[in-house]
């Protein structure tokens, strides 16, 4: 889930001009982590070269997740991820 929360802030940070957001994580029989922020641009499923240095952070998000996607908060988004919980 570490993994999965920093590629959703990485995305905030680089493909948005906002300077703040916010995050939540819920546990309970999945781990789910939400990031808030107001830019109007939502996530995709990129398509790296090989060379390439980047597009690969909501493709590891898709593998590590039961299931991820992205809300219209009405001032922004909410992009969310969940996981199964382990013991």
């Amino acid at each position: 889930m570490v993994l999965v929360l920093g590629e959703l802030v990485s995305n905030v940070v680089t493909h948005t001009d906002v300077g703040t957001f916010d995050v939540t994580c819920t546990v309970a029989d999945v781990v789910t982590v939400v990031v808030e922020d107001d830019a109007p641009s939502w996530p995709a499923l990129g398509v790296p070269t090989m060379d390439g240095e980047s597009g690969r952070g909501m493709l590891i998000v898709e593998h590590l997740t039961l299931a991820w996607g992205a809300t219209d908060t009405g001032h922004g988004k909410a992009v969310w991820a969940r996981m199964a919980r382990t013991p």
